[in-house]
């Protein structure tokens, strides 16, 4: 992207670098959930999340420092450098990954011993998110069809959705900031306080929610601060300190529900393992396809209130917040619809676990 000459080169490189990433997300929730029993998943789910926000905020230093510091050096512009630069490291961190992460507890890995993995599959298995003594497994369509027929997923989608609509706002907080009056390199640094709070909150609420071994109103207490927090942001026209301190709320209430949303899916979609992984795919695909209408909710024509941006996500935060709180009504009441290849896998677990 650093060598791109018109906003066409920028959309294609783009698509690919999305189509490239789209696994990459789910895949490693799916991968943690085949390590880590359900009460220590959403602090993991949340501490792997902090990326986003510490990268929001590393985004504003390093957006600031590299393109007013290096500016035409070498003949090229500082936005370009800043995506050499930050391409640069992905890849680097990238190569460096292939070496140090560890594959699923079962596969062989010169970094743990017999005993070690023996440890982690029973700890699995006792959580009954995984059964290492089934013979076979869902195929890769069996797991979508069984997917696709639980209704509870539906459910989930529907909250993550409107929780990710929310987070619209991210994509524009330089934008809006040089409403309130901050310009060019002072409104990135101002973006780092902002971010600082989504990632201290994160790291705090799951913690919570993981001890109590709660879900739903952790989800629900977040979205309640964001939900204020952009009322204030929509009402409050006269004093913008006040509605930067409510964007710092603003994001410390939204993110953290996110990963809790999908620590939630995985515990409660957890068996049969192939099915949880592609239930947590599809949830998380679906939310972040939320972008693409999420982004005309902020409009520059709307400078300097973002009224409409305001007013859009209140009205998905209070959806998502009333989903998440009625999940288990909704749950009782809705049909139970399990696939063929499913309830032979259960008949078989059931024959297995007897002899």
């Amino acid at each position: 992207m650093s060598k791109v000459k018109n906003s066409r080169d920028i959309l294609v490189c783009r698509f690919f670098l999305g189509m490239i990433e789209a696994g990459f997300f789910p895949g490693v929730l799916y991968i943690m959930s085949c390590w880590y029993k359900r009460n220590e998943i959403g602090k993991r789910f949340s501490l792997f999340y902090t990326a986003i926000c510490f990268s929001g905020a590393a985004a504003g230093l390093i957006a600031g420092a590299v393109i007013s510091g290096l500016e035409g050096h070498g003949g090229i512009a500082g936005w370009r450098w800043l995506f050499l630069i930050e391409g640069l490291v992905t890849i680097g961190i990238g190569i460096l990954a292939k070496f140090v992460l560890l594959d699923y507890p079962h596969i062989p890995s010169k970094r743990l011993t017999p005993e070690e993995r023996a440890i982690s599959i029973a700890r699995i298995m006792h959580d009954k998110q995984e059964t290492e003594i089934r013979t076979r497994k869902l195929n890769p369509w069996q797991s979508f069809k069984a997917a696709i027929v639980d209704l509870r997923m539906y459910v989930f989608i529907a909250v993550y959705v409107c929780q990710n609509s929310a987070t619209s706002v991210s994509y524009f907080i330089p934008t809006v900031l040089k409403s309130m009056g901050y310009t060019g390199t002072s409104a990135q640094w101002m973006t780092v306080p902002i971010w600082a709070t989504g990632t201290a909150v994160l790291l705090l609420l799951p913690q919570s929610s993981d001890r109590f071994k709660e879900r739903r109103w952790h989800i629900v207490g977040g979205l309640s601060v964001a939900w204020i927090s952009a009322v204030v942001g929509l009402t409050c026209t006269s004093n913008d300190k006040v509605r930067y301190a409510f964007m710092c709320l603003y994001i410390g209430g939204l993110y953290p529900t996110a990963p809790l949303i999908l620590s939630w899916v995985s515990e409660t979609l957890s068996l049969p393992a192939e099915k949880r992984a592609v239930c947590i795919a599809i949830t998380n695909s679906i939310g972040s396809a939320s972008a693409i209408y999420a982004s005309y909710f902020w409009p520059s024509s709307d400078a300097p209130r973002y009224k409409t941006g305001f007013a859009c996500v209140i009205s998905f935060i209070g959806v998502s917040l009333i989903l998440a709180a009625s999940v288990p009504l909704i749950f009782r009441v809705l049909p139970k619809f399990t696939t063929k290849a499913e309830r032979e896998l259960e008949i078989e677990e059931e024959v297995q676990a007897r002899s």
